[in-house]
């Protein structure tokens, strides 16, 4: 598939092949980084990596009453680790 104009087919800093969906989303695993490298001057501008991720029934309230109940299946919690 070939990948649209703002997407790398491979990662400048690393060579590895960039995989997208159906959208035209890149795609990665959890602990997997993202980011925008300038294909020229491998200069890094930002990351994202989901370093964690969890489907939970049910989730705390923050003002401290009962437990509060997805609308739909489960809740997904990620930790996001970024930089700029």
């Amino acid at each position: 598939m070939q990948q649209g104009l703002d997407t790398a087919e491979a990662n400048p800093a690393t060579g590895a092949k960039v995989t997208t969906d159906k959208f035209d989303n890149v795609q990665k695993k959890t602990g997997e980084q993202a980011g925008l490298v300038d294909e020229k001057t491998k200069k890094t501008y930002f990351t994202v990596k989901a370093a964690k991720s969890q489907l939970l029934e049910s989730c705390p309230d923050r003002m401290g009453g009962p437990n509060l109940k997805p609308e739909r299946r489960k809740f997904l919690v990620l930790d996001i680790e970024a930089s700029l």
